[in-house]
């Protein structure tokens, strides 16, 4: 069994928790990533990082409201993570320098 297999077990036993926690760790990682966006301006790359910060983060949250399964469930929060760190990572440097 992989770790990916072992994940959704996991998850699919105390899909409470998972839910919880998921909504409320990407509700917080989308709205710094969206902090981060706007303090570098609102031209048009800054509205279109925002977009997709927006949209991955509502995706998952989304997901979670219509009671998907597990297997659908973590891939998105995985997705979420990933990119609005990217999108947070990238204008954090950008501001500072």
């Amino acid at each position: 069994m992989n770790t990916y297999q072992h994940s959704i077990r996991r998850i699919e036993q105390g899909i409470f928790g998972f839910v919880a926690g998921g909504v409320l760790a990407q509700s917080c990682l989308g709205s710094i990533a969206a902090m981060l966006i706007l303090q570098n301006g609102i031209s048009l790359p800054q509205m279109f990082q925002l977009f997709l910060a927006v949209a991955v983060t509502m995706t998952f949250n989304g997901a979670v409201l219509s009671n998907q399964k597990a297997n659908i469930l973590l891939p998105l929060l995985i997705i979420s993570t990933v990119v609005n760190s990217i999108l947070a990572i990238i204008n954090l440097l950008t501001f500072v320098y």
